[in-house]
């Protein structure tokens, strides 16, 4: 067992949830929708994930609702494959007639797994991922891992469901925290920016716009590999 998850396993159940809750809560501050100025609210990413906004409140208010570290028992991964491809399965739009032999499988094995009463072969969990248009691993991921998913897929960063849990000096940790710190700068830049003229390289900037530029550029000097190092 690694250091990292040594000290995982150790770390109290209410300091874990109240980790997972200061960092879900900065994904939904400071990554955005698509298209939009704004952060995801409770309700859309319930509506894209298929978590429940219940599930969204109680990780966000420090009440998790389902271990987070340990492996889980074969009940709990039945519940859970069910509850992902159900969700998939409804928001396709097509049979599950036709679903199920898009995937190669029959119609009475889709039902079972929707019933949760089998679990799929690695293959045919490809296959169903496939046809839905998903990832394996989306379809037998926790709660926690559908959510880092969500907001990787709205941003430009890798966001491993690690990065909710893991301590504060793990690598993808630091990463993602880099990152959330550049979105939270940016955006702060953004207000100061009064305006650019384009035609001869001009730009107003308001109070503070030089120091948000000036935070941003020494961050990413300090992620640089060092003069000497093997990187």
């Amino acid at each position: 067992m690694s250091a990292n998850a040594k000290a995982e396993v150790c770390l109290d159940e209410e300091d874990l949830a109240a980790r997972v809750a200061r960092r879900l809560n900065a994904l939904f501050q400071w990554i955005r929708r698509p298209g939009s100025s704004r952060p995801w609210p409770d309700a859309e990413v319930a509506a894209a994930t298929g978590v429940s906004r219940a599930a969204i409140e109680a990780f966000r208010t420090v009440r998790p609702l389902e271990p987070v570290h340990q492996d889980p028992p074969k009940e709990t991964l039945l519940a859970r494959l069910t509850g992902r491809l159900t969700f998939h399965v409804d928001r396709d739009g097509r049979s599950k007639r036709a679903i199920a032999l898009a995937a190669g499988i029959t119609p009475e094995y889709l039902s079972k797994l929707l019933r949760g009463q089998c679990l799929p072969t690695v293959g045919k969990l490809e296959d169903l991922a496939a046809t839905l248009g998903v990832e394996p691993s989306e379809l037998a991921a926790d709660s926690l891992g559908v959510l880092a998913r969500h907001f990787e897929q709205s941003t430009t960063c890798q966001i491993p469901r690690r990065y909710l849990t893991y301590a504060d000096d793990h690598p993808d940790v630091q990463r993602v925290n880099l990152h959330l710190a550049d979105l939270e700068a940016y955006q702060r830049l953004e207000k100061n920016l009064v305006g650019v003229n384009f035609r001869n390289n001009s730009s107003r900037l308001g109070p503070g716009a030089l120091a948000e530029i000036a935070a941003i550029v020494e961050r990413r000097v300090k992620m640089l590999p060092q003069e000497g190092s093997s990187e």
